[in-house]
């Protein structure tokens, strides 16, 4: 902290003690500059923190090393019993700031500053007539007192600015016009926090709405899917239990976003693509009930993975599921159910995901990729986030990327 006392040697001229005047003048020149130093750095750390306790507690410090004095502190009125609480303070003894009250009335200058809403400067409280003063006045050995309502922006003022000395203090115009404009730098953060508080109590209330209604539409998707299953089952024809399976494969896929979204904070409008894929692959090994032995599904990632946008997270990860199916139903059907599905998880050089689904089926058939309807709607997906879809396919190796489009060309199969 830098020093705002002016040195010594500014009191002499050429070695001679100055006249009593030009000394009083000096030193209401260096306590000037002390105030507007110490306004000017409580200024800017009022923009600089929403730490309202930490504020006010350097607040009073500062106030105190701008007027001199060695005691400062922030009385909070509470509407409830109608009192002052030190909310913050300097140079008081423990358990004074948190815990001692103040009537909020004439007894006291603070409780006659918060009344009156104005300021309040008793030089001397030893000659002072009609005052009640708490005990928090003689154990410290509290003189002189001045005090000035910190207006918090609501019907009463929020508290008080009070700044106190230890022995008889005249404070003149200068020290009531700082600490006016102090408590007006007070004020203003006070109203700030709680705006910002405001703010975050509708955005926390939001967000429980909305984890409640994403919980709903979780369990909606769940119960459409369930049906979709029976109606499979009942279906009479193949491939009416293709377009029933289909369906239900692609809202499962949704139902498993929803699962990964209900635990997600989704302020920053973004998701662990690493935690959505991974949970996909956990809940397809239940969908497709894998024998011990036949085909395995499994997630690899490098790292934690980018965090992607709500939206990429849920067409990435519906494509994936897409060409799991596809590699469920068509490259191990022909190969007798054996085999492995690996889901993988990378990060492109320039930014974005990159994922591949890998099996070691009998690959893709000629025009499958073109004809292919559920293909085509991946594609189109894809493309709506800017990403593309990219095959590299042979009998025991199928490989499948999503990758930004600007990168798939780059993507090293």
């Amino acid at each position: 902290m830098a020093n705002h006392w002016l040195p010594m040697a500014a009191f002499h001229q050429g070695g001679d003690v100055l006249p009593d005047d030009d000394r009083r003048t000096a030193e209401a020149d260096g306590r000037l500059l002390r105030q507007r130093a110490a306004l000017a750095e409580f200024g800017a750390q009022a923009l600089a923190t929403d730490d309202l306790d930490r504020l006010l507690t350097e607040g009073a410090r500062l106030c105190a090393e701008g007027l001199g004095v060695p005691f400062c502190k922030v009385l909070e009125h509470r509407p409830g019993p109608d009192d002052l609480i030190v909310r913050a303070g300097v140079g008081w003894q423990p358990g004074v700031v948190g815990g001692a009250i103040l009537p909020a009335d004439n007894g006291n200058p603070g409780g006659e500053s918060f009344q009156g809403a104005r300021p309040v400067a008793v030089p001397d409280l030893r000659d002072a007539e009609g005052l009640d003063l708490p005990d928090i006045f003689p154990r410290h050995g509290i003189v002189a007192s001045v005090n000035v309502p910190i207006v918090g922006g609501g019907a009463r003022p929020f508290g008080v600015l009070e700044a106190d000395a230890a022995e008889r203090r005249d404070f003149g115009p200068d020290d009531l016009d700082f600490l006016r404009r102090y408590a007006n730098v007070m004020g203003s953060a006070v109203r700030a926090f709680h705006r910002h508080a405001a703010v975050r109590a509708e955005s926390e209330a939001r967000a429980v709405l909305l984890r409640e209604q994403q919980h709903r539409v979780r369990n909606n998707l769940m119960s459409i899917t369930a049906m979709l299953r029976d109606g499979e089952r009942g279906a009479a024809d193949a491939d009416s239990r293709s377009r029933f399976g289909a369906a239900r494969r692609r809202v499962f896929a949704m139902a498993s976003l929803y699962d990964h979204l209900l635990g997600t904070d989704l302020t920053g409008g973004t998701a662990c693509l690493r935690d959505y894929l991974a949970a996909l692959c956990v809940g397809a090994r239940e969908f497709y009930s894998f024998a011990p032995g036949g085909v395995d599904l499994s997630f690899e990632a490098d790292g934690a993975g980018p965090s992607v946008s709500v939206e990429a997270c849920t067409v990435l990860g519906i494509v994936a599921n897409e060409l799991v199916a596809n590699a469920v139903e068509h490259a191990f059907g022909r190969a007798g159910g054996v085999g492995r599905i690996v889901v993988r998880l990378g990060e492109c050089e320039g930014g974005g995901a990159a994922v591949t689904v890998e099996d070691d089926g009998s690959g893709v058939a000629p025009g499958t990729e073109t004809a292919s309807v559920g293909l085509g709607f991946a594609r189109k997906l894809l493309a709506h986030i800017g990403y593309s879809l990219a095959l590299r396919s042979a009998p025991g190796s199928t490989v499948w990327t999503m990758a930004p489009s600007s990168m798939a060309s780059a993507i090293d199969l």
